[in-house]
């Protein structure tokens, strides 16, 4: 299979053909390579990229392995640019976890064939090997088997082929750059001579050198070689390449939890690149403290990080959830419940004849008051209740040691200080704590804390969050990419899944609806495509059935990674593909969410204060909305919405006085279907009444169209997301504004939204907007139609009896939003044009905005300010914004600030003010909305 991709805008192209290991890696990395567009093709593999180089058909080719010894004649220049490490694999449930040399070699070699002769089951071993085109078969070969010939084996090709093949067979084992593992793949490499299989292990025996070749004279294929060796050294690493970085090692301190410590431990052997400094003397408290008074690089908690050091800016990476194992030294103890548990450590029991034992004096160990551990088993064994006397304080690395030597004693430890063959463990409520245990009580969640300030500790996570990085988190916790936990459902299996939200506003009301994403099968066909939401009132992450076993999950805002998860029938599987929710928000969505319907609602208080040209008014009005999302099949959705009103006639504002109480309407506000078949994810059709399915912008996008309006009709849309982090869409629709009239021929409206959003950079994303609304037949229309709401400032023609819009409107609005990130306050740019094609005079507008910060879930903060000048033709009036005191033929500033109080409620301040073009007289607004939603 042939990969390509391209970066790049130049016309200086550079060809890569060879390793799949180095392509994989340099295709993340080259889309910031500015000097020339790039080419891939990886199907050649190494000795393919190779000829093609000789051939003159690539620039540059990829080797891995020893440099070739027919290139030493040819003026054809190299460098190494890491070193990768081949992995022996086997499936994850298999028992066999160390072979040496000589087993691998006879096994390889055909001389051993069943798993029975190296520690395993009595089975044939089902071989797999790379085909010749791959450079891991011949260094394998060379450096295992002596180069000795390959027993007739089964040949596959490239590496993820294997790891699939090996992980849908209990039996086979395969060889692979240990650069394509993934967390939860279904594979497990072993150790080879008793060496950890790792890049960064120098003694692990089988490694090969990662090479570009180019030929000397192409001055293009050198300045990329030359830009990747010198300045992407840390993007080589995360790739899993081990990377000699210039200058001696750099310090990281690390105080926290003890538990986490085991993690940091570990890290030093798998990622050598930091002196590791590690306390885990003041557990997860002091590691607060430490991070706070900036006193380590990172810290580590055994629990959700506090409001303290969150409302300080830090960062939190959840690298997994941790078991509190309870071990007991006498030989009848092999369960005990919760409420024994309690009465041991509060002191209510302290002989084990008391609970049916032979007698003898309970020995009661605990941990310090300052671990997390500590805190958790009061919590859910004690019930809060104080400790006993009883108890003795030993530190949690040296309480299994003491259980170990004191006959009849009992203590609790974190899990991961225990082997999985311990005979000290008791099951607790009939449950074990090992990770595929999804029903033991005692779990927590363990946090990694930095700050974001540190490079030291940004370049640590970052080999956290890889490959390598969660390999090593799931072997001692439960690891962080997915979370298993108990479903009520019976016999199918629960997927629920947390991708990436987008903001985006409703009436300029924010809601937080989760982006979409991708269910395949283990060879990457296309199973569904999940939206995640029900409509952009939906916040919660869909709730899907699958029948057991694995699958390929691909987030649409992350379509360069892949997330392997594995379905078991009665149990819900949670993949969380950035970070875990805190558990209050958990708690509401098990409590909202249904299998087939949404409800939702919002509600809105605000305080109006006016300055006509002197003449002044204060109000208080509010808004109530409720409405629900029906899921009938998979791939289709009715909505309907109510909506609070004191004039069902006003289509454009749907906010009541405060003193109107008694007058309270209730209005239709939406009825529609909408279909999105899950196996053309790209395609959505609407039907009925809704509003317009177009992108907004990040502050104030009224200028144009209202979005209080839902009108009737029927619109389809085109969506497309890519690998480079851009997406693309357009939408048309036609509409028709009959909702208030009996009238069987109503004006209507074709209107499209062809829109465009990239990533251009880590800190920098750009945004594009075209949006055109042609108004039908409204030239000669009367003003005061039956359809639409007063005109607000456009020219008329008159005659004795009535007054008529003396225009069509025909209105394309084009806008461009850049956003920089930087921190929790990126800076926002906006401007927009706009134009009515059908009008000869007066019909243009623009406006520039800026703006500073953004609306998150929680403690969300965005300033704004935007400056418009609006011509009295350039934008219809019945249909365009009633915020200013001016609707058109005005300039004017909207300025405001937001505050996300958290997930349900959010406060904004605004001024408006605007000046009439002709007569230049100036009228203020100013408002407090309270939006909370239920």
């Amino acid at each position: 299979m042939v990969s390509w991709s391209s970066f790049g805008q130049s016309q200086l192209p550079i060809q890569y053909s060879g390793s799949s290991t180095i392509g994989r890696c340099l295709m993340g990395i080259s889309n910031d390579y500015d000097k020339a567009s790039i080419s891939f093709n990886t199907s050649t593999e190494s000795n393919g990229g190779l000829e093609d180089l000789l051939a003159g058909k690539c620039d540059v080719a990829g080797f891995a392995g020893q440099l070739p010894s027919k290139i030493k004649d040819k003026d054809i220049s190299y460098k190494k640019i890491g070193r990768d490490a081949i992995g022996v694999i086997v499936h994850d449930k298999s028992p066999v976890k160390d072979l040496s040399s000589e087993q691998l070699r006879l096994i390889f070699t055909g001389k051993i064939s069943n798993w029975s002769e190296v520690g395993g089951p009595d089975h044939s071993i089902e071989v797999y090997i790379m085909d010749e085109s791959s450079a891991t078969h011949f260094v394998f070969r060379r450096e295992l088997l002596r180069n000795e010939t390959y027993a007739f084996q089964e040949v596959v090709s490239p590496d993820s082929v294997m790891v699939s093949k090996i992980s849908n067979n209990p039996y086979s084992i395969g060889q692979v750059s240990l650069s394509f593992l993934h967390p939860f793949d279904g594979v497990r490499p072993v150790q080879v001579d008793a060496q950890l299989p790792s890049v960064f292990n120098m003694d692990y025996p089988i490694g090969r050198d990662l090479l570009l070749l180019y030929w000397t004279k192409n001055a293009g294929a050198s300045n990329y070689v030359k830009w990747i060796s010198e300045n992407q050294s840390e993007n080589l690493i995360q790739c899993g390449f081990q990377v000699k970085l210039s200058g001696g090692l750099d310090s990281l301190k690390y105080i926290g939890s003890s538990t986490i410590g085991q993690y940091m431990e570990e890290a030093a052997n798998h990622y050598p690149l930091f002196k590791y400094g590690i306390n885990t003397l003041p557990e997860s408290e002091g590691g607060e403290e430490a991070i706070l008074a900036n006193k380590c690089d990172v810290a580590g908690v055994a629990r959700t990080p506090s409001e303290m050091v969150l409302n300080r800016g830090l960062r939190s990476t959840y690298i997994g959830a941790d078991a509190i194992a309870v071990i007991a030294n006498t030989p009848e103890i092999k369960s005990l419940s919760t409420e024994e548990l309690q009465k041991i450590y509060t002191g209510a029991i302290t002989n084990w004849k008391d609970l049916g034992r032979t007698e003898g004096a309970i020995n009661c160990f605990r941990v310090s008051p300052n671990s997390a551990t500590y805190h958790l088993f009061k919590k859910n064994v004690l019930g809060g209740e104080p400790y006993g006397n009883n108890t003795r304080e030993i530190a949690d690395n040296e309480l299994v040691g003491k259980v170990k030597s004191t006959s009849g004693s009992i203590g609790f430890v974190t899990r991961s200080f225990l082997d999985r063959e311990s005979e000290l463990v008791v099951n607790v409520d009939g449950f074990n704590p090992w990770n595929d245990e999804l029903n033991y009580p005692l779990k927590r969640p363990l946090f990694l804390i930095w700050n974001e300030n540190n490079n030291r500790a940004i370049q640590f996570i970052n080999w956290v969050l890889s490959p390598e990085g969660q390999e090593l988190a799931t072997d001692l916790y439960t690891g962080s990419k997915a979370q298993f936990e108990i479903s009520k459902e019976g016999k199918t299996g629960v997927l629920k899944v947390y991708t990436d939200v987008k903001p985006t506003t409703d009436a300029q009301v924010l809601y937080y609806p989760h982006t979409g994403y991708e269910i395949r099968s283990m060879n990457g066909k296309l199973i569904r495509y999940i939206s995640n939401n029900r409509g952009i009132n939906d916040e919660l992450p869909e709730t899907v059935y699958l029948n057991e076993g694995k699958y390929i999950i691909v987030p649409e805002t992350q379509m360069k990674e892949e997330f392997v998860i594995e379905i078991v029938a009665g149990k819900t599987t949670v993949l969380h593909t950035r970070e875990k929710p805190k558990e209050e928000v958990k708690k509401y969505e098990e409590k909202i969410r249904s299998k087939y319907i949404q409800l939702y609602g919002d509600m809105r208080l605000r305080v109006n204060y006016d300055d006509n040209n002197g003449t002044e008014r204060l109000r208080g009005r509010y808004r109530f909305r409720i409405g629900t999302n029906i899921q009938l099949t998979k791939d289709l959705i009715i909505g309907a919405r109510l909506v609070s009103t004191d004039n069902l006639k006003n289509y454009k504002s749907t906010h009541v006085d405060i003193s109107s109480f008694g007058q309270l309407g209730v209005g239709l506000d939406r009825l529609f279907i909408h279909y999105n078949p899950q196996k053309q994810n790209w395609f959505h059709l609407w039907v009925g009444k809704y509003a317009l399915p177009y992108h907004s912008y990040e502050f104030y996008p009224e200028n144009v169209w209202d979005e209080d309006i839902q009108p009737e009709g029927i619109s389809m849309a085109i969506k497309k997301n890519f690998e480079n982090s851009s997406n693309f869409s357009f939408t048309g629709g036609y509409y028709f504004f009959g909702a208030l009239t009996n009238s069987s021929n109503p004006p209507s409206m074709l209107s499209n939204e062809l829109y465009y959003s990239n990533r251009l950079k880590d800190n920098l994303s750009i945004s594009f907007f075209n949006k055109f609304f042609g108004y039908i037949d409204v030239k000669g229309l009367n003003t005061q139609n039956e359809y639409f709401v007063p005109n607000g400032g456009n020219q008329t023609t008159s005659d004795s009896s009535s007054t008529y819009y003396q225009n069509d409107f025909s209105i394309n609005s084009t806008a461009v939003q850049f956003k920089l990130f930087k921190g929790n306050w990126p800076l926002l740019l906006k401007g927009e044009y706009i134009q009515n094609l059908s009008a000869s005079n007066y019909n243009q507008g623009y406006t520039v905005g800026v703006g500073f910060g953004q609306l998150g879930r929680r403690n969300g903060l965005q300033a704004y300010v935007q400056y418009q000048e609006i011509q009295q033709e350039s934008v219809f009036t019945p249909f365009t914004q009633d915020d200013f005191l001016e609707q058109t033929q005005f300039s004017g500033v909207v300025a405001g600030l937001s505050w996300s109080l958290n997930r349900k409620m959010r406060l904004h301040g605004w001024v408006l003010t605007s000046t009439h073009e002709t007569t230049q007289i100036s009228k203020n607004r100013f408002r407090i909305d309270l939006d909370i939603k239920f």
